[in-house]
């Protein structure tokens, strides 16, 4: 895969392919629980919106195992149940599907693997296109641009008593993803000129927890 095939690819198993073991458990997992919550007016249960929220804190170190195993069982039951009574082709069975995946409890490679179960949506009337597009713009929100690593000048994160870290962790701590184009705002006061982190945060579309820009300034990996 190229830099510009990166960009344009809507095949969310190649782009998995092309990560390899550079897609750690913390982001995939956080990639996922993006995925669930950009499905979520088709989560209406509270046990999928608790499968999400136990996972995201999984994937953060704040939450244990035994949660996240809880969680995951809940979800699960109400997976297989829709998918015995209603089969596999309504949003309902997609979006308890999504919430399994990020609450999966494997952290080895194999959940990599997994998180193509993914592509499984697809048979969704309605949603299909969707999300195809969505579940490939996510992944670059999270691992951003493979072909060109970015790293953060130490001297911004100084900059106007650490500022950038405060909007950056409070961007992350409440999703409020609306505030990036104010972070880049902040960041070229800062002094940082990279055109690549500049535009992700003032492009329009759907940012998650895990978005690469943020993860860049809080140290997150």
């Amino acid at each position: 895969m190229t830099e510009i095939e990166w960009f344009s690819c809507t095949v969310l198993k190649l782009m998995l392919d092309h990560l390899g073991r550079e897609a750690n458990a913390r982001k995939i997992r956080l990639y996922a629980c993006g995925y669930a919550r950009w499905l979520g007016s088709h989560m209406e249960d509270q046990r999928l919106r608790q499968a999400v929220e136990v996972a995201e804190l999984f994937a953060d170190g704040m939450a244990k195992r035994s949660e996240l195993m809880a969680a995951f069982k809940e979800a699960h039951e109400l997976w297989k149940m829709l998918e015995a009574t209603e089969g596999n082709r309504t949003t309902a069975w997609a979006a308890a599907r999504a919430a399994c995946d990020a609450a999966k409890l494997t952290w080895d490679w194999g959940f990599v693997w997994q998180i193509r179960a993914l592509t499984t949506p697809d048979l969704v009337w309605g949603l299909s296109g969707a999300a195809k597009i969505m579940r490939c713009e996510l992944l670059r929100d999270v691992f951003g641009n493979p072909f060109r690593p970015v790293t953060i000048d130490s001297a911004w994160m100084c900059w106007s008593d650490r500022l950038l870290q405060n909007l950056a962790q409070s961007t992350y701590d409440e999703r409020a993803f609306d505030r990036l184009p104010i972070l880049a705002d902040a960041l070229e006061e800062a002094g940082c000129s990279n055109p690549d982190i500049l535009n992700h945060c003032r492009q329009p579309g759907e940012h998650v927890r895990g978005c690469w820009v943020v993860d860049l300034i809080l140290g997150k990996s």
